[in-house]
């Protein structure tokens, strides 16, 4: 039993309650109060005086790739290249120690990122590397050299993935959509995935995260997770989302996941369309500089991005997840994929309501009045990541019809949604502000209640929120999305003691510190994980 003194504690509940002091007792929030009150109401406890610092519920992440991304470093650094010029160079050293054939990948690595706003060139690419396979990876399109682009299986790719050729009939060296076949081909090397995961999870604590939803991954990741579990180690609860294949989400189910209150399985998912940062994010309307920047050739039409899936294709999807009593969520960047998976939950909640199962839109970037509305007829839930405003605001009018960019990311428009929850879309590397995405959730809040974007300038200000309004889509709503509000979210007596201690105040600083901020301890289930 510990009682935390003299700290400014922000229940984030209903109230907005505040209050100095916390007892913690088998790992739930036994009595929350005034310090001289609790210390003489339980003289046995133990006491840890926190000396003024501000304390909010633990942090839940709703979009993060716990795995992928531990793993990304799990033996070295992974090199981002942050232009042409820099990537060209780290070729050029790479391809040294390298023999003939061995693939070089550059894993999330995206044109509209770069300095130069382009991806390097075939031709480039050839020329520092003629005799290796080389992928520069945006996921959602990936830039191939000659020797890639021989070495690969073009029956390998999925349906629907695009192939981009010139003028002459060529391959440009640009696979649209070819995920996961097109960027299964980084190797990581043969560090431990269990202390990989390990270190990750304690990165994110340092952050004040205590709870993520892994928005896609494997039985494999439930086994590891559950090892973690087993050996006292897991210091982050997962909630996991699987592919919308029958057979995984079976095999899933059937996998021993450890305490549900840790680790669960909770969405099913599909990809329906690409993303902006690779102009293939499905718009409801057309785009323009898609060469210029992506390599896209439109051959003088109109292109509105990649669609990979039909609504009656995304029914089915829901009725599979409803089949497993699970939650459905498909990742929709574009005001076209949200309006069609949208159209989809009308089709299956026409059949029988859907409204109180928590199924969601995953990015739904372009976002509008009526959008939200949709969604909240039918109980949808709008998962959001502040990282595309914060990194890619600056550049989104270069590509972007204007009726799209006047819709994109407004905060104050999507907390309209009666159930929009933030997240990371955390990919690769551990760094918490170099990483892919960045995942500082303080980042992430600046963000929302500023608007101001990584080069300190600020992009639709009018559609800034106040700093509860960002930190509840991190704690009470997230808790929401995976029905833990009764346990998790808010700092309230009955709960699980999942909380952090700030080394900074998040209500009172002035808003350039909020980046800034982090863990000074971080408590899960009532033990200090950080």
């Amino acid at each position: 039993m510990k009682l935390y003194i003299n700290g400014e504690f922000h229940a984030m509940d209903t109230s907005l309650s505040v209050f100095s002091a916390l007892l913690e007792k088998d790992g739930k929030i036994a009595d929350v109060g005034e310090s001289k009150a609790l210390a003489q109401k339980y003289p046995d406890a133990e006491i840890i005086n926190l000396e003024g610092k501000c304390v909010i519920p633990g942090i839940i992440d709703t979009h993060t790739h716990i795995f992928a991304a531990a793993y990304s470093e799990k033996t070295r650094e992974l090199i981002i290249p942050k232009s042409v010029s820099e990537l060209l160079d780290n070729l050029r050293e790479r391809v040294k120690s390298l023999k003939p054939g061995e693939w070089v990948v550059y894993k999330n690595t995206y044109p509209l990122r770069l300095r130069e706003l382009r991806y390097p060139t075939k031709e480039e690419l050839d020329d520092v590397a003629p005799n290796n396979p080389v992928s520069v990876d945006g996921y959602y399109s990936t830039q191939l050299n000659t020797c890639a682009l021989k070495t690969i299986d073009f029956d390998m790719l999925p349906k629907g993935a695009g192939i981009e050729y010139d003028k002459n009939g060529e391959m440009t060296g640009l696979i649209k959509c070819g995920n996961p076949y097109i960027t299964s081909f980084v190797d990581y090397g043969d560090g431990s995935e269990k202390e990989a995961v390990k270190t990750l999870m304690q990165e994110y604590n340092k952050c004040g995260i205590t709870m993520g939803v892994n928005a896609m991954g494997s039985v494999d990741d439930i086994k590891l997770m559950k090892k973690l579990q087993d050996d006292g180690e897991q210091t982050v609860r997962v909630r996991y989302t699987l592919p919308a294949v029958d057979a995984v989400a079976k095999a899933a189910m059937e996998t021993d996941a450890g305490d549900r209150e840790f680790a669960r399985v909770e969405f099913l998912k599909n990809f329906l369309d690409g993303g902006f940062l690779t102009g293939t994010a499905f718009m409801e309307h057309p785009y323009h500089g898609l060469y210029e920047i992506f390599g896209i050739d439109t051959h003088g039409k109109d292109d509105y991005g990649m669609v990979l899936l039909s609504e009656e294709e995304l029914a089915d999807k829901i009725r599979l997840a409803r089949k497993y009593g699970l939650k459905y969520g498909a990742h929709c960047v574009g005001s076209g994929a949200s309006r069609r998976l949208l159209n989809a939950y009308k089709i299956v909640d026409a059949e029988n309501s859907i409204k109180g199962e928590r199924h969601s839109l995953i990015h739904a970037d372009f976002m509008d009045g009526n959008a939200i509305a949709d969604a909240n007829s039918m109980g949808i839930s709008v998962l959001f990541q502040p990282a595309w405003h914060y990194v890619d605001a600056p550049y989104l009018d270069k590509f972007l019809h204007p009726e799209d960019m006047a819709r994109f990311m407004k905060y104050s428009t999507i907390l309209k949604a009666d159930l929009a929850a933030a997240g990371s879309d955390h990919m690769v590397k551990h760094d918490p502000n170099e990483s892919v995405n960045p995942y500082n959730p303080f980042t992430a809040m600046y963000n929302m209640s500023t608007c101001r974007a990584r080069d300190g300038k600020a992009y639709g200000a009018e559609s800034a929120v106040d700093r509860d309004s960002a930190l509840i889509a991190y704690t009470r709503d997230a808790a929401r999305v995976c029905f833990d509000e009764d346990k998790l979210g808010t700092l309230e007596i009955g709960k699980l003691a999942d909380f952090a201690v700030l080394d900074n105040n998040y209500f009172t600083c002035p808003e350039e510190e909020i980046p800034a901020i982090r863990a000074a301890m971080t408590i899960v289930n009532g033990k200090r994980v950080w």
